[in-house]
Formats: structure tokens, C-alpha cells, sequence
């Protein structure tokens, strides 16, 4: 065994804590990545309102669960097709075209068919850009206004009854008062 002078250096030595270094590093970053992954698969699959995400190439590369409850379709299924070749309804389609095409915001309120009583959606799509100004794609977001479309209608009807309701009585008393 040949011994070494304690201020000399071994480069195998260095060598092997470098790389473990670099393992742990990797390995600490590895475990963020899975966190933040998990964070935002969490975030997607919680929120309210129906979720689409659409690559540059127009292929569906995100869907969550309110999306996939609303049109019947199951991930495996349309991840990976273009939004024209799925099946959604064409006022839909039409505003991603539109949002594809002008790079711009876009929203609408569509009726969704199918079911006893229609359901209606407002539809958001905005063009998706990363660092740098890359146009990434565009996601869409479609909030369920079913509940607030039945209120309108429910407050259109009581206007008009009570303004019927007004109207006998005021005919009444007009016709009272020429009299007089």
C-alpha cells in the first residue's frame, strides 16, 4: 500500500464526490419535476370548468375530467387527434379555427344538444405562448352557464307577467278616469 502525502490531490477521489454530486442534484430536480407535474395534473383534473389543450399542429394534447364528462370522451381516445376529427360540436370548432387563425382571444356561448334539457357552455380559447414568443398552441376552457341561462329565462317570464299583471289594472283605471 503506498501511502500519499495528505496536501496532494486524488482525482479519483474528486472524480467520485463530483459525480455524486451531480447524481443528487439530478436526483432533487427529478423529485420537483414529478411534484410540480402532480401539482398541475391536480389543478386540471379540479377544476370546474371543462378543459382543452391543443398543440400548434392542431393534435389535443390535454383534456381533464369535466371536458371528458361533458362530451362523453375518454383521454385515450382523442389525445394525440386534431380537435376536427373528434366530434365537437361545430361552434366550437369554429372558434378554435378562429383562434388558430388570428392568434387572438376568442369567446362564445354555444348550446351544447343531446340530453333532456339543453346545457350551455361559454367558450374561452386563447392562443398559448411560450418563452421567447413561441407559439405553443391554444387552450380552450368551456364554463357550464346552463344554471345562469334558466335564471335569465325565469326573470324574462316574471318581467313579462308582471307587466301583464300591471297592465289590466292600469287599462282600468285609464278607462275610469275618461269617464270622469
Amino acid at each position: 500500500v503506498i501511502s500519499m502525502p495528505a496536501n496532494e490531490h486524488n482525482p479519483d477521489l474528486e472524480l467520485t464526490v463530483a459525480i455524486k454530486k451531480i447524481a443528487n442534484t439530478m436526483q432533487e430536480m427529478s423529485v420537483t419535476k414529478m411534484m410540480e407535474k402532480e401539482r398541475l395534473n391536480t389543478l386540471v383534473e379540479s377544476m370546474g370548468s371543462a378543459l382543452l389543450m391543443i398543440g400548434r399542429e392542431g393534435a389535443i394534447n390535454l383534456v381533464n375530467g369535466v371536458f371528458r364528462e361533458t362530451f362523453g370522451f375518454t383521454s385515450e381516445k382523442i389525445v394525440g387527434k386534431t380537435f376536427n376529427d373528434i366530434g365537437l360540436p361545430v361552434e366550437i370548432e369554429s372558434l378554435i379555427e378562429s383562434v388558430f387563425m388570428t392568434e387572438q382571444a376568442n369567446d362564445k356561448q354555444v348550446r351544447l344538444r343531446g340530453g333532456v334539457t339543453p346545457s350551455y357552455v361559454n367558450v374561452y380559447g386563447a392562443p398559448v405562448i411560450g418563452h421567447h414568443g413561441h407559439w405553443l398552441g391554444i387552450v380552450v376552457v368551456m364554463h357550464d352557464i346552463t344554471k345562469l341561462r334558466l335564471l335569465e329565462e325565469v326573470r324574462k317570464n316574471f318581467v313579462a307577467n308582471v307587466s301583464q299583471e300591471l297592465r289590466t289594472p292600469i287599462t282600468s283605471i285609464t278607462g275610469f278616469t275618461e269617464k270622469v
